[in-house]
C-alpha cells in the first residue's frame, strides 16, 4: 500500500497484516487518523501495521474495533462480538457478510496495488477484513443540537391529526433541526403537543408559519386528504415540506404536487415510518444492497393494525377524507418495495379492498392486497385492520426480502412466540440461518433530510422514490376490486 495519505475529513482504516518470521521483529504501530486527529492504535497481538486510507462518506472509524481476520474466518463470530458491537450486521451476521462488505469497500477506494490485490480474493480479504469491515461500518454522530448549540435549521409543523407527528418532530430535531413554532386547530391535541415540545409557541393562523422567514422546513401530519395541499402550500411559500404517509388521498392531488415541486423546486419528503423509523428494516437495506442475499427479486410486505374502534376519529372512517387502505397503510408497503429492488418503474399487477368486517361504517375500507411489478424486482403486500386484542402490540409487520442467494425476514414490531415486542431481523444464505442484531442501528432519515434542505440534495430518499410511491399505492386505490365474501 502507499504510504500517502490524501487529507479529507473522514478516514477510512485499512490493516494488512505484515508478514512475520520468528527472526522479524513485531512491526511498531503506526499512527492512523480518527475522527479527524491524530492517534495511535495498538492490536492486542501487536502483530498488525496499519495505514489510513482517508475518502470523503457518511461513515467515521472507530480505534476500539481492531479484530484479527482469524476472528471473522470462523463459522461463528461469538468471540468477537464485543469488539464488532459497532458494525453494521457484523456482530451476527457471519463472515460472509463482512467479506462482502469489505471487499465492496475496498474495491471503491482504488488505493495503489489494488489490482494485485484483487487477483487473490483469499488474501486480499484476510489481509482487510479485521480493521476494514468495521471502519467501513461505523456510524455518522447524530447532529442533534446541543445544549446552548445553534441548529442547522428551523422549523414549524402544522396539523398534528396523527400520532406520527412525536416521530417526525424528533427526527428532525436530531439532524439539528429547532421547532420553533406549530398550528392545531384542535385545542386538546395542541395540549398534549405542546406538553411534548413545549418550546415551540402555537400560532393562530397557518401563515404565520408559512410567511416566517426564518423557518426552512415545514413539518405536518394533519388529516390525510389535506396533507398534498397543504404541501403545495408550503412549496409556494419556498419552504420544503416533510409529511406523514400517504402524502396525497388522489391521483390528481399528486399530479398538483409534482407541478408545483418541479416549478419551485422545494422538497416534498413522506416519512415511511416502517423503513425510516424501524432499525431492523434499516439494517436488512444495509445488508441487501451490500449483496447479502444476491440480487434482490421480491418484496412481500404484511401490515396489520389493530383498529381500536372507540379512540379513532370520524375523519378516519371516511374513505374520501383518509383515501382508502391502500393509499394509506401500503404507503409503507411501496417505499420498501422500491428501496430494496431498486426499482425505479414500476405498476400495479393487480389489487383488491374490502371492508369484510365493519358493515356499520359503508365507507370503510378494512382489508386490502396489492401486486407490484418493477423494472428491477416485484412486490406484494397485504394490509389490514385485523389484529386481535391478544397481541402485545398494534400489529404483527413482516417483510420478507428474496434474493438469488437467499432471504431476509424482518419482524417489525414483534416476534410472536420468540423474542417479543421489538424489531427483529432473521438472514438466510447458502450457509446458515442467522439473528441479526439491529439495537444499534441508526436512524438516519431526520439527519439527512436536515443535510438535504441544507444542501439542495436528495440524500434522506430522491425526490422520484417518494413520488413513485406515493403512484404506486393510489393507482392500486383506483383500479382496486371490491372484495366481497360469502357468508
Amino acid at each position: 500500500m502507499s504510504s500517502a495519505v490524501p487529507s479529507t475529513d473522514v478516514s477510512v482504516v485499512i490493516a494488512t497484516r505484515a508478514p512475520r518470521t520468528s527472526s522479524t521483529p513485531l512491526p511498531a504501530t503506526r499512527p492512523v487518523r480518527i475522527f479527524g486527529p491524530e492517534r495511535s492504535c495498538r492490536s492486542a497481538t501487536g502483530r498488525w501495521s496499519r495505514e489510513a486510507i482517508s475518502r470523503t462518506a457518511p461513515m467515521t472509524a472507530r480505534c476500539s474495533s481492531w479484530v484479527p481476520w482469524e476472528k471473522l474466518s470462523r463459522k461463528t463470530l461469538t468471540p468477537a462480538r464485543t469488539s464488532l458491537s459497532s458494525v453494521s450486521g457484523l456482530r451476527e451476521a457471519g463472515p460472509t457478510v463482512a467479506t462482502i462488505f469489505v471487499r465492496r469497500m475496498a474495491e471503491s477506494i482504488d488505493f495503489p496495488a489494488m489490482e494485485n490485490a484483487r487477483k487473490d480474493r483469499r488474501e486480499f480479504v484476510k489481509a482487510v477484513a479485521g480493521a476494514a469491515a468495521v471502519s467501513a461500518l461505523a456510524r455518522p454522530a447524530r447532529a442533534q443540537v446541543a445544549a446552548g448549540g445553534a441548529p442547522r435549521i428551523r422549523f414549524g409543523v402544522i396539523g398534528i391529526n396523527h400520532g406520527h407527528i412525536n416521530g417526525q418532530v424528533r427526527a428532525v430535531q436530531q439532524g439539528g433541526g429547532e421547532l420553533v413554532a406549530f398550528h392545531a386547530k384542535e385545542d386538546d391535541l395542541a395540549a398534549g403537543f405542546a406538553k411534548a415540545f413545549p418550546q415551540a409557541t402555537r400560532v393562530a393562523d397557518e401563515r404565520e408559519i408559512l410567511e416566517d422567514p426564518r423557518l426552512q422546513l415545514v413539518v405536518s401530519a394533519s388529516i390525510n386528504d389535506e396533507r398534498a395541499p397543504l404541501g403545495v402550500r408550503v412549496m409556494r411559500h419556498g419552504k420544503d415540506f416533510m409529511v406523514d404517509k400517504p402524502g396525497a388521498t388522489s391521483l390528481e392531488q399528486l399530479a398538483e404536487v409534482r407541478r408545483v415541486q418541479k416549478e419551485t423546486r422545494r422538497i416534498y419528503s413522506v416519512l415511511f415510518s416502517e423503513r425510516h423509523e424501524n432499525r431492523a428494516v434499516c439494517r436488512a437495506l444495509e445488508l441487501a444492497k451490500a449483496g447479502a442475499i444476491g440480487r434482490v427479486l421480491q418484496v412481500v410486505g404484511f401490515g396489520p393494525h389493530r383498529i381500536n374502534a372507540p379512540s379513532r376519529p370520524a375523519w378516519f372512517w371516511d374513505k374520501a377524507r383518509f383515501g382508502g387502505i391502500l393509499c394509506d397503510i401500503a404507503s409503507h408497503q411501496a417505499d420498501n418495495f422500491l428501496a430494496f429492488t431498486g426499482s425505479t418503474r414500476a405498476e400495479v399487477v393487480a389489487s383488491q379492498v374490502g371492508n369484510l368486517r365493519h358493515p356499520d361504517r359503508p365507507a370503510f375500507e378494512d382489508f386490502g392486497d396489492v401486486l407490484w411489478r418493477g423494472d428491477r424486482g416485484t412486490g406484494y403486500a397485504r394490509v389490514d385492520w385485523f389484529t386481535a386484542d391478544g397481541l402485545a402490540t398494534w400489529g404483527d409487520g413482516r417483510l420478507t426480502i428474496l434474493g438469488t442467494e437467499g432471504h431476509m425476514e424482518v419482524r417489525t414490531n414483534v416476534d410472536i412466540g420468540g423474542r417479543g415486542v421489538g424489531n427483529h431481523l432473521f438472514l438466510v444464505d447458502r450457509k446458515e440461518t442467522r439473528y441479526v442484531d439491529s439495537s444499534d442501528q441508526p436512524l438516519l432519515y431526520g439527519q439527512r433530510l436536515v443535510s438535504d434542505v441544507l444542501d439542495r440534495t436528495e440524500t434522506a430518499m430522491p425526490q422520484e422514490h417518494c413520488f413513485l410511491a406515493m403512484e404506486l399505492v393510489l393507482t392500486a386505490e383506483a383500479k382496486a376490486q371490491r372484495l366481497r365474501l360469502a357468508g
